[in-house]
Parts: C-alpha cells; structure tokens; sequence
C-alpha cells in the first residue's frame, strides 16, 4: 500500500521551487560544483589557459586555480563561469528541496567466487554524492550552512528524504558533509566528512569516483602546484596529496581504513601524467599487524605474507592534449588491484581501465563540448576476500560504479545555450558479468561456470537553470534504463525509470 507524504513537505517543495532568496543563488552539491570546476578547467585547458595545472585529483583544485587566475584585472571571457563557480561568500545559509519519482528495479553485486563486495547496482537512483533515491515519490531536503574566515572554507549539510514506503517516516537522515579546509604553511589541509575524487575523468576515476557520499577524511596536500627537487624538476608542475578515511561500520569488518596517495605532473602544458596508490586495511577483525609492519605495508610490494593484512590498488593515468584539434583531449588510466602480488596476473583479470577522449570546444566558442568514454573492470576489481565488503561505503561503490567484471561505453554531450543554462544529454551502454571462478595453486582464476551476461542501455538529459538576480536555481533530470537479462538470468528484462526536480535557495549573511 502507498503512503501519502506529509503535506507539510510538499508545501515546502512548491515554496522552495517557485520562491528565491535575495542574493546569488547556487543549484548544485559539492561534488557536483567540483565536476564543474574539472570541465570548466578542461575547457579553459582547451584555449590553453591554465593548461599547466593538472586535473587528476580534486583536492585544493579550486583554490589552485583561483590563485592561477589572479584578480578582476583578469578579465579573458573563458575565465567567466569559472570565477563564478569559484565565488564564495563569507557566509551563507541555504536550502535545497528535491522531488523525484523512480522506478528502478535494485539489485545486490553478488559474489563471483573471487571476494566479495557490498553495493547496489541501480545507476540511474545513485546520484553523484550518494544521493539514493527509493521506488515512487521521494521528496528531500538539504540545509547548509558554508563560508569561509580568511583563506579557509567550511561546509556543514544535512540531509533528510522521505518515500511513499515509508509511511511519513524518514527514509534518511544524516549529516551528508562537515568539514573544514584550507591552506597551513605550503600545504592544503582537508578535515571531516568531505567528497574524494581521482581521475581524470568527469565521472571520477576507478579507485575514488565520488559516486559514494562523502568520507570521514583527513587530506594533506601541496598548496597549490610544486616543483620537486633534484631530476624530479623535469616532471614539472605537480601537485600531491595523501587522503586517510575511515570507513563505517555497518560493514564485514568495521571501521577498516582506506589510505590514498597520488601525484599528478605535468611534464609539458600539452601532457599530464599521474600514479597513486591505495591501501585498504584495518578495523574490528582484521589480521593483525605491528605498526612496523603497518607502515611496510604501505610501500608498494612490501608485504609478501600467506596471508595479507591489506589491499592494494595502483593507479596511473596519462591526458595528452592533441595539437591542431580545438583543444581536444585524449586521457587513459588504469588501477590494478591486488598490486605488488603478482604484477604479471593482475593485468589481465584485477585491472579496471578508462579511456576517453573529450572535445571541449565542439564549436568555436566553448558552448558546445562532446565526451567519448570506455570503461572496463577486471573480474575481482573492487572485491575482496578478507575486506569481504570491498571498495564500497554506504552500499555504494567507492570507485567505478560497473562493479566487478564490466564493460561501458558512454558518450555524453554538454551546451550551455546562455550564460544561465547549462544542457547535458548522456548515452551509456553497459555489460555487467556474472560468471563462477575458483582460483587454482598459483593463485591462478579459471572460469567454471558462465552465465548470461546483464545489459544496460541508458538515456539521461539534465536541464539546469539558474537566475542570479533572483538568487533562484533549479535541476532537472530525466532518465530511461532498458535492461536485458537482468540479474544473469536469460531473458529476464527490466526498464527503469527516473525524474527529479531540484530547487535551490541561497542566502548569503555576508559578502564575498
């Protein structure tokens, strides 16, 4: 039986979508603004402005690229929805309220023989942020608070959400983002519940996707670009960081941590080259280990034990800039898991790989731009024996959202007709394997049983619009997922179902 949601809520949806606060407004999440500021960069990238900032981790990006364009007397056009992403009052209070209506058949990774991992796959209810949404209506509110007080910046945001299954009650709530960030000395530092995003994809990378919400961290990386000493000055303007997160603890082995470092370089204003390493260990249950042993651990093939206390993941990416074609970009990067094992197996079968290439300037003048993406993830990628619920946080994956053994291709594009509204039409064809392994002395895998394959062919638009003069936003998003084979079962199909309103109300205290 349904359940109507209180009319209370639904009054606060219609107040929030057609009233708007008295200053600038801001209709998107954190994660969302971060892959605004990654396009935005690519585009600019695209003229060559700013090209010798690297874009393969998140973290202090927007306020190395603040730093790079200077003051107002910068006033190149392209620079224009940058400096707008970028603005931030002293203080602000706001509130964002969504309405959408799903039907989208769920479904668990189930384990391959190989490890295991605790995730949902539903792509079209998992928003960037790890924002769920239920089968039927779904109404949600955010409140936040955000500001800064000198060159630091902090977040707080809740969220609440409401469906028709839950009879009035609350289906979530939590505190989505608490943290704090700014620079110490030659260092940015990042503190409490914050996104975490590698790649050099707009959809994040295959390790930190920022797909799952945001994680209990704490980041510390260079202020800004650096040259290192000695030869290393050749690789050229670098940034580095190191992310330690916790976990939660409604998993297989609670509270285990994920230790990231990753350096991106750029060698020439036309190449970026990156590599980072991942360390999954730790937690209620785990295989002990002396802190010695702890911190050996943690260099790439130290640990050679029957039996290993962590799970490694190494990734590397690569995004050249291809002469004579307005700025187009070419990127690749692969994580390999279980590395320092055996370098020689993990190739083949525990391998996730990216490859893309982005036409920022589709036109002459920027608004139109055009992505083409493959992905594919090895037969044991984000699971694991041990850590039996893998990369994953929340019932979402960590990394690249196909999950073990996948394959997607996708293209996606992107127009802003006017300086307030932006277009995005995305494409996605996806296959999702099931097949039985076992692994032989050796640690060799071999397949015994094989099973239908699941296929996904996915269609999104997204309309956003905003009016600054109103301090108004608002976000719409409608989707279709045809699937064939649903859940490796021959012949067994679904079709899923999405639409979403959101609307935005930003009031700032003080200015900017």
């Amino acid at each position: 039986m349904k359940h109507r949601l209180p009319r209370w809520v639904a009054g606060v949806v219609v107040l929030a979508l057609l009233h708007a606060g008295p200053t600038a407004g801001q209709v998107l999440r954190p994660v969302e603004v971060s892959d605004r500021v990654f396009e935005a960069l690519e585009r600019a990238q695209a003229f060559g402005i700013l090209d010798t900032i690297p874009v393969g981790q998140r973290l202090g990006l927007e306020r190395t690229v603040a730093r790079a364009i200077g003051g107002p007397e910068n006033s190149d056009w392209n620079l224009g929805e940058m400096r707008e992403l970028l603005d931030r009052p002293e203080l602000r209070g706001s509130l964002a309220v969504s309405y959408a209506w799903t039907d989208a058949t769920k479904r668990f990774i189930p384990s391959n023989g190989l490890g295991k991992v605790d995730a949902v796959v539903s792509p079209l209810t998992q928003s960037r942020g790890g924002y769920r949404l239920g089968d039927g209506s779904n109404v949600s509110i955010d409140p936040a608070v955000a500001g800064a007080f000198g060159e630091w910046r902090f977040t707080l945001r809740s969220h609440v959400r409401w469906d028709d299954g839950g009879g009035g009650e609350i289906a979530e709530g939590r505190v989505q983002e608490a943290w704090v960030e700014g620079p110490l000395g030659p260092l940015y530092v990042s503190v409490g519940r914050a996104p975490v995003v590698w790649g050099q994809s707009g959809a994040g990378g295959s390790i930190f996707s920022g797909d799952a919400r945001a994680l209990d961290q704490v980041s510390i990386a260079s202020d800004g670009t650096v040259r290192l000493p000695w030869i290393l000055r050749h690789i050229g303007p670098t940034r580095l960081s190191l992310t330690v997160s916790r976990l939660e603890g409604a998993r297989d082995i609670p509270h285990s941590f994920v230790v990231g470092y990753k350096v991106s370089s750029k060698p020439w204003p036309s190449l970026e080259v990156g590599g980072g390493l991942l360390v999954h260990s730790g937690g209620d249950g785990a295989p002990g280990a002396s802190f010695g042993d702890r911190i050996l651990d943690h260099i790439v093939g130290a640990d050679k034990r029957t039996l290993p206390i962590s799970n490694k993941l190494a990734a590397f990416d690569v995004r050249w800039r291809v002469p004579s074609t307005r700025g187009s970009q070419a990127y690749v990067s692969l994580a390999v898991d279980d590395f320092g094992r055996d370098f020689g197996r993990v190739f083949g079968q525990e391998t996730a790989y990216i490859a893309g290439v982005v036409f920022p300037r589709l036109t002459q003048d920027g608004r139109v731009g055009l992505r083409f993406e493959y992905r594919e993830t090895g037969v044991r990628f984000s699971q694991h024996s041990i850590f039996s619920s893998g990369l994953s946080f929340d019932r979402v994956l960590l990394g690249d959202a196909l999950g073990p053994d996948g394959r997607g291709a996708y293209v996606s594009i992107d127009m802003r007709p006017t300086k307030e509204d932006r277009i995005a039409i995305v494409l996605g064809r996806e296959e999702r394997s099931n097949d039985t392994w076992v692994v032989d002395e050796g640690f060799i895998f071999r397949k015994t049983v094989d099973r239908p394959e699941e296929k996904r062919t996915r269609a999104e638009l997204i309309w956003e619009r905003s009016w600054p003069s109103r301090g108004m936003g608002i976000v719409m998003r409608g989707g279709y997922e045809r699937v064939s084979d649903f859940g490796f079962v021959n012949d067994q199909r679904d079709g899923n179902t999405v639409f979403e309103i959101r609307g935005v109300v930003w009031t700032s205290v003080l200015p900017g």
